[in-house]
């Protein structure tokens, strides 16, 4: 790329070095940056197979481009609680795009925020079927099925979600919420040490410490923080005289 580029400020506009960054560009998924490229090299380029073939990928180019804006746009509607008009634009995405798995996620998100946690589910499902690793999908579903009533696949939809993104303190706290709210201490008590390992001063977290107290009447002790040493570390520190490791 740099040899390319580097051409270009020697040669100029040059058909084929912009046709070349272009291509490479789009190799690499950065797609607004290789339309740049191809639409100065179709200016440049006399009719021939390869600009008739590069318009043709440019078009297809546009058509991703102005798919992705619109879920931008959704994305954007849902944050100021204008999902209907989310849900607007999420349909005609899907229609056009019917295996991206993000489209489904927002139109899931969306319906679950207007309570209408059936259909939210089946979107949420439809993304799952897409892209299996998203901790996030399993998160909205966890939220359907404890409105829908069903606590326990909402602790299995957390727990996977947990084993996806493992030092999510959201995902930690929401889990311990309901291991309290089932009166499974050993299993929030759990969760809490994990999460204020992570941060102690999380409000949501310090809440559901006093909680578990409340509960348990027994107090969370202070923070083991574990400390993994290498071999060459520990012989260091026996070699200095270390009392502990």
């Amino acid at each position: 790329m740099n040899t390319l580029v580097e051409g270009l400020s020697v040669l100029g506009d040059d058909e084929a070095l912009l046709k070349e960054i272009g291509f490479f560009h789009l190799y690499q998924g950065n797609v607004e940056i290789a339309r740049d490229y191809l639409v100065r090299y179709v200016d440049l380029a006399g009719e021939s197979k390869e600009k008739r073939h590069t318009m043709k990928i440019l078009k297809d180019i546009e058509t991703k481009l102005a798919g992705e804006q619109r879920l931008m746009q959704a994305y954007d509607a849902i944050h100021m609680n204008r999902e209907e008009e989310a849900l607007s634009l999420l349909n005609r995405y899907i229609e056009a795009y019917p295996k991206v798995w993000n489209a489904y996620f927002l139109k899931g998100w969306a319906l679950r925020r207007l309570e209408r946690f059936p259909e939210a589910q089946d979107a949420l499902i439809q993304a799952l079927e897409l892209e299996s690793h998203s901790s996030d999908i399993y998160n909205e579903l966890a939220l359907c099925a404890l409105e829908a009533g069903n606590e326990e696949l909402a602790k299995s939809y957390l727990g996977t979600a947990l084993d996806l993104d493992e030092e999510n303190i959201t995902f930690m706290s929401n889990l311990a919420y309901l291991h309290l709210r089932s009166g499974e201490l050993e299993e929030a008590r759990h969760l809490l040490e994990q999460a204020r390992s992570l941060d102690g001063e999380d409000p949501l977290i310090q809440r559901l410490m006093e909680d578990y107290t409340h509960q348990s009447g027994d107090t969370l002790g202070d923070v083991i923080i574990e400390e993994y040493l290498e071999n060459e570390e520990i012989a260091d520190k026996l070699k200095h005289g270390a009392k502990e490791i």
